[in-house]
C-alpha cells in the first residue's frame, strides 16, 4: 500500500526558516528554526547590535533545528567582533546541532558551546 503525502504548503516552509529574538540589552538572543543561507541576511541584521556590544554575548540555540556553514560563518564573525573583550557563548544546542559546530571547529576559533540539550 502506497501512502501519498501531500506537498508542504509555502507557509509550512516559511515557518521552518530561521528567526531570532534579540534581548533588550543587545548581549543575548534566542534563535529558532533552520539557520541557513535563506535566513542569513535577516539573522545577521537582527543580531547587528551584538556586533557592537562588549563582553560576552549569548546565543540560545535550544530551538534551532538545522545549521549550515552560513550560520557558522555568522557566529565566527560575531566572535571576531569581540576583539578580545569577551566570547560568544552558544547555549543549549541540540546534539545534532552541537555536532555540526564541533566538526566545524568553532571551539578552536574561540566560541564556547555550553549546555548541549540531551547530551
Amino acid at each position: 500500500m502506497h501512502r501519498h503525502t501531500a506537498p508542504r504548503s509555502i507557509d509550512a516552509v516559511a515557518d521552518e526558516m530561521g528567526t531570532v529574538e534579540l534581548e533588550d540589552d543587545g548581549r543575548g538572543a534566542t534563535l529558532h528554526g533552520e539557520l541557513d543561507l535563506a535566513s542569513y541576511e535577516m539573522i545577521s541584521a537582527t543580531l547587528g547590535p551584538m556586533f557592537e556590544a562588549t563582553g560576552d554575548v549569548v546565543l540560545d540555540l535550544s530551538d534551532v533545528t538545522f545549521i549550515d556553514s552560513s550560520a557558522i560563518r555568522l557566529f565566527v564573525r560575531l566572535q571576531e567582533s569581540r576583539n578580545d573583550t569577551g566570547v560568544v557563548r552558544l547555549r543549549g544546542a541540540a546534539p545534532h546541532v552541537a555536532r555540526v559546530l564541533d566538526v566545524a571547529g568553532v571551539r578552536d576559533l574561540g566560541l564556547q558551546i555550553e549546555g548541549v540539550e540531551g547530551g
